[in-house]
C-alpha cells in the first residue's frame, strides 16, 4: 500500500480532502494512521486509522469512512487563539488575532509528511513524496523520494534496509546522492 504526500483523499460517500501525511510508531517504523485535511477544515489535521484505509496509490487514498465520519476522527492538532502583529483593527488600533495550529503528536509516534527531508550520506537529496507499506503490518517497506528539478522530477523508491533513522525532520540514508540517482526511478 503506497500513502502519497500528494494524494487525494476518497471517501465512501464522495471527495474528502488531502493526505497530509503518515503518523509512525518510532519503534517499530510501522504506521498507525494516515494524517488527513479534511476539506474546509484544512487549519485541523485529523488521523485515520490505517485499517479504514481501504486502497491507497500515488493519486487517491480510499477509506470506508463517509465525510461525515471523517468529522469526528481525533484532531492531531491543536488550535491556539494568538494576537498577531500582522494584522490591526485600524478603527481601534488593537491587534487581530488568529487561530494557529499546534501539532499534538502521541507520544512514541512522528508524522512523515511533504517537508520531512531525506538526507544521504553526502548531504540533502530531496524530501519524502510517499511511504510503502506492508498491508499486513503496516511497517515502513520503502520510501519514496521526490528529487530533481521543476523540469526533470523522478521519484525514487528507497528500501527500508537504506535508511538508518528516521526522525520529524528528516529521513537518513546509509546512500550517498550517487547511489541514489543509480536506483531505477519514474519520471513524474
Amino acid at each position: 500500500m503506497e500513502i502519497s504526500m500528494r494524494a487525494d483523499l476518497k471517501c465512501a460517500n464522495g471527495e474528502g480532502g488531502k493526505v497530509a501525511g503518515a503518523l509512525m510508531n518510532e519503534t517499530i517504523h510501522a504506521v498507525t494512521h494516515v494524517v488527513i485535511s479534511i476539506d474546509g477544515a484544512e487549519l485541523v489535521r485529523r488521523l485515520l486509522p490505517l485499517n479504514a484505509v481501504t486502497e491507497g496509490s500515488l493519486d487517491v487514498l480510499t477509506t470506508r469512512h463517509t465525510r461525515e465520519q471523517l468529522d469526528t476522527l481525533p484532531p492531531l492538532d491543536e488550535i491556539e487563539i494568538v494576537p498577531t502583529t500582522q494584522s490591526m483593527d485600524m478603527a481601534t488600533g488593537t491587534l487581530l488575532e488568529m487561530p494557529l495550529a499546534i501539532e499534538d503528536t502521541p507520544k512514541g509516534t512522528l508524522v512523515i509528511d511533504k517537508h520531512t527531508s531525506v538526507e544521504a550520506s553526502d548531504g540533502h537529496a530531496g524530501s519524502v513524496d510517499a511511504v510503502l507499506l506492508d498491508p499486513i503490518s503496516g511497517a515502513i517497506t520503502h520510501i519514496m523520494l521526490r528529487e530533481g528539478h521543476l523540469w526533470d522530477k523522478r521519484d525514487v523508491t528507497i528500501p527500508i534496509s537504506n535508511i538508518t533513522s528516521i526522525t520529524r525532520d528528516e529521513v537518513k540514508l546509509n546512500l550517498t546522492k550517487d547511489d541514489i540517482g543509480a536506483l531505477p526511478a519514474t519520471p513524474v
